[in-house]
Formats: structure tokens, sequence, C-alpha cells
């Protein structure tokens, strides 16, 4: 009986705390009632719980690396997917002509936070390609892309084109399962607040966010 007593009074002592806070939300920030200030308090909670969440799965995935020397299986590297210098430029010879004019590999970053990165970039689309539309040149990069893959190492992995322009050729290669986990979740970002219809290549001008490069071979290459 004490125990459930004690229970309900900590809970109305954290609903009042709740609500002098959202008043104070009210007040402050001039908002229209203070049940405005209380979905602000609310809000606040909620992302201060979601750092902390974040914190802890990263300690507790830090304690297990350094426990047992592995990493966890979602930042295993899959070293199949990467591309050395020579197959990079291998890869951009295999746009010359289909539908790029002289191609070359501009930079690659072979993992960057379990992502590889490549840059392909050329005088321009050769004659017979030069009324391709945005999303025909990502079509043909992603199978251009995965039949070297296939043809070199008899796999096909996911393909995420970054940037598709008549002069540019920007893309990704998760490597690990995490890379993928940020790479879809990029995508549907820039899916979700893209609303503009399919624009000619002279057009279409996306700009990547910088990544962190810190990470770029922390992973190890276990299978």
């Amino acid at each position: 009986m004490i125990i459930f007593l004690m229970i309900i009074i900590g809970i109305s002592m954290g609903w009042t705390c709740i609500c002098i806070l959202g008043y104070i939300f009210y007040k402050l920030q001039h908002l229209n009632s203070w049940t405005d200030g209380l979905t602000d308090v609310f809000n606040t909670i909620k992302e201060i719980m979601s750092i902390i969440g974040k914190g802890f799965v990263s300690c507790i995935q830090f304690c297990y690396t350094e426990l047992t020397g592995k990493l966890p299986d979602d930042q295993i590297i899959n070293p199949a997917f990467i591309l050395t210098q020579k197959e990079a430029v291998d890869l951009a010879n295999r746009f010359h002509g289909k539908p790029y004019d002289l191609p070359f590999s501009e930079d690659i970053k072979q993992n960057c936070n379990g992502i590889l990165w490549l840059e392909i970039v050329a005088v321009g689309l050769t004659t017979a390609y030069k009324n391709l539309t945005t999303a025909d040149l990502k079509e043909i990069a992603i199978r251009t892309i995965q039949n070297f893959y296939f043809e070199t190492r008899g796999i096909v992995p996911p393909v995420y084109i970054k940037v598709a322009t008549e002069k540019r050729l920007y893309f990704a290669i998760p490597l690990c399962a995490e890379g993928e986990a940020f790479l879809k979740k990029q995508e549907q970002y820039q899916g979700e607040s893209s609303f503009a219809p399919e624009e000619p290549l002279d057009l279409f001008d996306e700009e990547i966010p910088e990544l962190d490069h810190e990470k770029g071979d922390a992973y190890d290459l276990r299978l």
C-alpha cells in the first residue's frame, strides 16, 4: 500500500512539474496556449531521451568491441565491394561512349563510414545520348556499375546515384549494413523533400552533404 501511494505521489509530482514547465514555455515563447507549451516540453523530453538512447547504444557497441575485439554485425565490411584505384579507372572506362565522352575517375573514397564513394567526370554526353533524361541516365549508370561488379566479382551490389549530370556521375555503394541504412535514410529524406517534376539534364544539380571522413578506414575488413 505504501509503495502504491509513493508511485501515485511520484506520478503526480512529475505531471505537476511538466505542467509548470509547459506554462513557462508558453510564457517565454509567446505561444497560443499553455497546451502548446506542454507540446514543446514533450518534444524536448523526446529529443533528450533520443540523445541518451543513442549515447547508450554507442557505449554498448564500444564496450562490445573492446571486450570481444569484434565489430557489431552491421559494421562489418564486405571487402568484395571495395574497388582498387585501377578498378575505379576500369569502371569509368565502361562509360566511354555509353553515354559519356572521355569519362575518367576523378575521386574515390574506398571506405568512408562503411560506404564506397566514386566520382566520374566527363567532357559531356555523346551525341547518341544527348537527349537522355536524368532518370534514364541514372538507370544506365546503375546497370553499368552492377554489370561491372558481376563480371569481375560475380556479385551485384546496391548502387545509390547521388549526382547524375551530363558531365558528372557521383554514386555510393554500401560496404556494410550500417552504411546501407544511412544511404536508405538519406534517399528517403531526399525523396520526401523533393516534389519537383523531372527536369532536363542541364537543369539537374543535386548537392551532396559532406561526410565525416575521420572514420574512413575505421572498420574491420573481415567478412
